[in-house]
């Protein structure tokens, strides 16, 4: 089994990890791993090809936030990228993040139809319906299910200035992508599955698979952070995004610890240097990104109640973290972050509403996190554990090929 994936990061963010531990666990059943990337690359124990350069990258970048299209720096790399697939001749081309200005969507679909090679593709946000967008519950949008235009969030990545191409690029996306005849949709939530059973891709053979999580990393940490951070004897309310924009809930946070008051203090990871002068106004704590995954255990381990103020989310994958350290989850109800609560005794799913949200922290932070720690990690060994999950997709790959 000859597996080659494609996503635009390597082993960095979500997406990349992801992308690395279905890898290793194509390995680990004798397979041959390959993941071709463009960005962030770290060590990997599949065969790695990179994609283009950081210059085609930004120079893409430039194009789209003029013309708001692919950009004609993304050709070469594509056909390069073409060029290594022939030449490797996988048994399954596997897609995650097609969109990051590093492709030429146009040139690669057009390839993967003529290929007539199975694809799979890991649908990890709303970008594959769409002419622009990766979500769209924020501004309330549905023109996806029949046809883009006057595209609301222009402004938003993938960011444009200048021209809405949204009707052209939705129709011949979907022309593109209805072309390929063997394709096999993944996404990573029940709810994602249900927007491709509304969409034009609704024939297509669709599994949802729920991300997994390395349960060896993830775990409860005995903290060592609380002097570096001067993170005060309160109780903590932990809040990890990146980044951390408005349909993240980011407005939300100073007004939670206003009405929490001097007995909690929120600790915030992800922010960038002008949120953290922002969020010092508050005495709120405020941590810039780290990919260090012990430091971030930590702080979900001492955290008493972790908080998910999201407005977007294909599925949650900071919940599952937080579960995982043993740490109570209070969630918005968007997108597929229910999925990632499995029982009321490990959080609650609300509606967005920031009143709501301190009641359920307040009484979750109640609770002796001795009695309900080990629920928490016992509901992500259950259903999260990425040593069941991506074995899944290894069922998926055995079958695709069992009936070609």
């Amino acid at each position: 089994m000859k597996i080659l994936q494609i996503n635009s990061v390597g082993n960095s963010g979500s997406t990349g990890r992801i992308a690395e531990q279905i890898g290793l666990e194509i390995i680990k059943n004798g397979g041959e791993s390959y993941i071709a990337c463009a960005r962030n690359i770290s060590t990997s124990q599949s065969n790695l090809i990179k994609i283009g350069t950081k210059l085609h990258v930004y120079l893409n970048v430039l194009w789209f936030r003029i013309f708001g299209t692919d950009g004609p720096f993304s050709i070469l790399p594509t056909k390069k990228l073409i060029k290594q697939i022939k030449e490797i001749n996988p048994d399954i081309i596997h897609l995650h993040n097609t969109h990051g200005y590093y492709l030429n969507n146009s040139i690669l679909l057009k390839f993967l139809a003529e290929y007539n090679k199975p694809v799979v593709w890991t649908i990890h946000s709303c970008w594959i319906f769409t002419g622009h967008c990766t979500h769209f519950d924020f501004v309330r949008c549905d023109k996806w299910k029949t046809s883009c235009s006057n595209c609301p969030q222009l402004r938003y990545y993938p960011k444009t200035y200048f021209f809405d191409r949204s009707t052209e690029i939705h129709k011949s996306k979907r022309s593109a992508i209805l072309k390929i005849k063997n394709l096999t949709f993944t996404p990573v939530s029940d709810w994602l599955a249900g927007l491709i059973k509304e969409s034009a891709y609704s024939n297509y053979k669709t599994i949802a698979v729920r991300n997994g999580l390395a349960l060896d990393m993830f775990k409860p940490t005995a903290p060592n952070i609380i002097l570096k951070y001067n993170i005060p004897a309160k109780k903590i309310v932990l809040f990890v995004a990146s980044p951390w924009t408005q349909r993240k809930g980011f407005h939300y946070i100073p007004n939670i610890q206003k009405k929490l008051g001097d007995d909690f203090v929120c600790v915030v990871v992800g922010v960038n240097s002008k949120q953290k002068e922002f969020l010092k106004k508050y005495n709120i704590i405020a941590i810039e990104r780290t990919e260090n995954v012990r430091e971030l255990c930590e702080l979900y381990t001492i955290a008493s109640v972790f908080a998910n103020p999201t407005l977007e989310e294909a599925l949650s994958m900071v919940n599952l973290e937080a579960l995982a350290c043993g740490t109570p989850v209070v969630t918005f109800n968007s997108g597929g972050t229910k999925e990632t609560i499995t029982n009321t005794e490990i959080g609650s799913v609300i509606e967005h509403n920031e009143d709501i949200m301190c009641q359920e922290i307040i009484r979750f932070s109640n609770i002796d996190k001795k009695l309900i720690s080990k629920k928490c990690r016992q509901s992500v060994e259950e259903n999260f554990d990425k040593n069941h999950v991506w074995q899944k997709y290894i069922n998926i790959y055995k079958n695709i090929l069992n009936n070609s």
